[in-house]
C-alpha cells in the first residue's frame, strides 16, 4: 500500500467510489475499459490543461511513482511489488537511482572497523 498524499487519496476515493458496474475506473462512453490510446489522448490533454510540457505521459507516472518507492525504502523488491514485475530484472532498471545510497553506506561501513578498534582498546586507568 501507498501512502498518498491527502489531496490524491479523495481523488482516488472519488474514483472507486464512481467506478461503473463492472467496476471500471475510466470507463468507455461505449462501457468498460478505456482503450490505452483514450487514457492516453486524455493523460496529454489534462497535462496541457495544467500547463504540464514536455516529455509526458501516464508511463511517465509509473516510473516516477517507482523512483519514489524506492527512493523511501532503497529496496528494489518493494518496488517490484508496486510495479507488479514478475521478475526483478525488469526492476533492476531502477537500481542507477541507488549510487549515492550505495557509497554512503560503503563509507560508513569502512569507518566501523575503526570504531570497533577504539571500541576495543583498554581504558587507560586515572591516575
Amino acid at each position: 500500500m501507498l501512502d498518498l498524499p491527502p489531496m490524491a487519496a479523495e481523488l482516488v476515493g472519488a474514483l472507486v467510489r464512481d467506478a461503473g458496474p463492472d467496476g471500471c475506473l475510466f470507463p468507455s462512453i461505449r462501457r468498460g475499459p478505456m482503450s490505452y490510446p483514450a487514457v492516453r489522448l486524455r493523460f496529454l490533454a489534462a497535462a496541457t490543461a495544467a500547463g504540464i510540457t514536455g516529455w509526458t505521459g501516464s508511463h511517465v507516472c509509473r516510473h516516477t511513482v517507482a523512483a519514489r518507492v524506492l527512493e523511501h525504502t532503497d529496496d528494489l523488491r518493494v518496488v517490484q511489488q508496486v510495479l507488479r514485475h514478475t521478475s526483478i530484472s525488469s526492476t533492476e532498471f531502477y537500481a542507477h537511482l541507488l549510487p549515492a545510497r550505495v557509497s554512503a553506506a560503503i563509507a560508513c561501513a569502512q569507518v566501523l572497523p575503526a570504531c570497533a578498534a577504539l571500541l576495543e582498546q583498554p581504558k587507560k586507568k586515572a591516575k
